[in-house]
């Protein structure tokens, strides 16, 4: 598994740059910010990876689209629970409101939505 530890380091790091620009255009109009993403199993033992780098750097013009199957194959996504139920949490920021959802590993993704709103803020 270090080998794929290596292999999901050196993806995040190549996606560093364009996290950055996309954040800082992002930023720059209120649009789609990813503030923490976590995937994998919830639970007593959280077994988890951040994901908030790869997402965001999926985002265009202010939304996020994941098609109904597992993230597994998706870059800076790797299975550290084969056999157990992942899931996805994302806290966003949309026109500086936070949001936030949690979907099975299955379960298509888009954002932002109206009621994902975190209720007070």
């Amino acid at each position: 598994s270090s080998g794929i530890n290596a292999e999901y380091g050196g993806a995040i790091a190549l996606m560093k740059e364009s996290y950055n620009k996309i954040v800082h255009t992002e930023q720059g109009k209120g649009g789609l910010v990813i503030m923490q993403a976590w995937y994998g199993v919830f639970g007593s033992a959280n077994k988890l990876i951040d994901v908030t780098i790869p997402l965001q750097c999926l985002v265009h013009n202010s939304r996020l689209i994941l098609p109904d199957q597992t993230k597994v194959g998706m870059v800076g996504f790797y299975d550290m629970s084969y056999g157990e139920q992942k899931r996805l949490s994302v806290k966003y920021s949309f026109r500086n409101v936070m949001h936030e959802v949690i979907i099975s590993d299955e379960d298509a993704l888009r954002i932002p939505r109206q009621s994902h709103k975190i209720a007070g803020s």
